[in-house]
């Protein structure tokens, strides 16, 4: 018989997401789950040449009995709790309704096992047509661990009810093949029924709401050692009861390649305008359905695309500025309200000035302006400022500069790191300031700052090697109208010295019977206290 097999991309992807193993055999793994009165075996070869040869000769499954009541048992009892293979084909007929046991029974009995018959379109054919027989392990895995029954019938499981609280075992599935065909290590599992511990609730859920769909994250980090897949359930009725979105539960088609994927998502349609609420139930290898997730609400949205645009500006005597916009009527329907917000510089930030205007306001009066300013109208919608308009610049007429600079002082080290300081001035439209140097207090002094320096701060760097002892420093402020203050007074920065004086420089010696005569030119330095002789 060969079975019917629709499988989708989401089987695909699950390929990708299967661990490398090493170039060897590979073993039986096995894990457990304790449950009240009864404990859940699954187990699976890690390579597919292993299981081929196991479904052929199947698993042995032993009870090893370690520990009772915290004695240990001595010797230990070892029960076989039976031989287990895949169900025959016959048996796997009244389960062929079942999408999980259709894709088994596929990889297990059909003749192919092929996506499609579309070979010439469908070029995943070629890497089945390659790899079937990994192909085969890969979905039969996948199949048994999404439905602990396809897995029962895989060979891959067992229940044992025959357990007693107080004692601990460990479990052993061999693999029944001949060493010499295809050795495989044994997979083993320790646990009692006081391991049992309720299935967590997934974590971390959250939604964005948008344009007729809802994009839903939770946390894939903290359980991708629990749950397998998911189930995304929905309410219409604001959370009285609840439906699956979809017959098939969301698959972990993470990749290993993408350490950092720490959330999973899913992107559900919606109708804009009607709330909904979302939670999400976790899928075990065991067929148990967690728990669900703390409910999230909320309720789809049209984008909203125009924004609203300052069309003209009027200053008042008292220096208050009054803004007009205009504004898509018919879109109206999907905000809230306005608001004005402002800033001095065009790229922000800007802050809210107003609060909350109606929606078919277009005009609003700051009674706070503060010389050359950007403002900017945002939308409300649903609690949220969004589409801010483009800034607007209103510039009052100022012709007063700002107050001169004061307070200068300064600091300067023997290397000539150099910090020149003042008082900041504090008129809300200052832009900076200018600073000026020169050699000589009675001399021209030039404007060595390129743009205004926005701090109250100059450093720079001096060059201690010169024969000027001084130099003089002034600053002036400037506002955002390019009005500039008056300079500050003058001052006078010294130098430490760290020149030698000029060389002397001797002149002809002459000598007689007296001895010898030595002249020289004095260093003409202005700062020499003495010359010395050496012979």
């Amino acid at each position: 018989m060969k079975f019917p097999l629709l499988l989708s991309v989401t089987f695909l992807l699950l390929l990708g997401s299967r661990p490398v193993w090493s170039q060897t055999n590979g073993e039986v793994a096995v894990i457990g789950r304790a449950q009240p009165g009864k404990i859940l075996l699954r187990w699976a070869p890690t390579k597919s040449a292993g299981w081929v040869y196991a479904n052929q000769y199947g698993y042995t499954l032993e009870r090893i009995t370690m520990f009772r009541n915290g004695e240990a048992v001595v010797p230990v009892e070892r029960v076989v709790l039976g031989i287990s293979r895949p169900a025959p084909e016959a048996e796997w007929e009244p389960l062929i309704e079942n999408d999980y046991a259709a894709v088994a029974a596929q990889a297990l009995y059909g003749e192919t096992f092929e996506l499609s018959q579309n070979y010439d379109e469908d070029i995943m054919q070629i890497v089945n047509k390659a790899q079937e027989q990994d192909q085969r392990w890969s979905f039969a895995l996948f199949a048994a661990d999404q439905d602990y029954q396809v897995a029962q019938m895989c060979g891959l499981a067992f229940t044992d009810e025959g357990v007693r609280p107080g004692e601990q075992y460990l479990y052993q599935v061999y693999a029944n093949i001949p060493p010499l065909i295809y050795p495989l290590d044994t997979g083993s599992v320790y646990i009692s029924l006081e391991d049992y511990a309720p299935l967590p609730q997934p974590r971390e859920v959250s939604g964005v709401f948008g344009d007729g769909a809802v994009l839903l994250r939770w946390n894939r980090v903290f359980f991708e050692e629990t749950y397998n897949s998911f189930i995304i359930e929905r309410s219409e009725d604001g959370g009285q009861s609840f439906y699956e979105i979809s017959e098939d539960p969301l698959v972990n088609a993470y990749v290993e390649e993408n350490p950092n994927a720490r959330y999973y998502y899913k992107l559900d349609s919606i109708e804009n305008g009607k709330n909904y609420a979302y939670r999400i139930r976790g899928l075990t290898s065991f067929g148990e359905k967690g728990p669900p997730s703390d409910t999230i609400r909320g309720v789809g949205v049209p984008t909203i695309e125009t924004r609203a645009q300052i069309t003209g500006h009027e200053i008042l005597p008292n220096g208050a500025v009054a803004l007009s916009w205009a504004f898509d009527k018919p879109t109206e329907v999907l905000i809230d309200g306005f608001v004005v917000e402002r800033s001095p510089q065009a790229n922000g930030p800007f802050v809210p000035v107003s609060p909350l205007l109606g929606k078919s306001t277009r005009f609003y009066q700051d009674d706070a302006a503060m010389g050359a300013t950007y403002y900017r109208v945002s939308l409300k919608a649903d609690d949220n400022v969004v589409n801010p308009g483009f800034p607007y610049l209103v510039q009052p007429e100022d012709s007063i500069p700002p107050a001169i600079p004061v307070d200068l002082t300064y600091t300067l080290d023997s290397a000539g790191a150099f910090a020149l300081t003042w008082a900041q001035n504090t008129e809300p439209d200052l832009q900076g300031y200018r600073i000026y140097q020169s050699n000589f207090e009675n001399s021209e002094f030039v404007q060595i700052t390129q743009e205004p320096v926005s701090q109250a701060q100059w450093l720079d760097s001096l060059n201690l090697k010169t024969l000027t002892r001084t130099q003089y420093y002034q600053v002036a402020a400037v506002d955002v109208h390019n009005n500039t203050s008056d300079r500050s007074a003058i001052l006078r920065v010294e130098k430490p010295d760290v020149v030698p004086p000029i060389r002397p420089v001797f002149q002809p010696p002459t000598a007689d019977s007296l001895g010898i005569h030595l002249q020289w030119v004095a260093s003409v330095s202005t700062d020499v206290v003495s010359h010395t002789l050496y012979r």
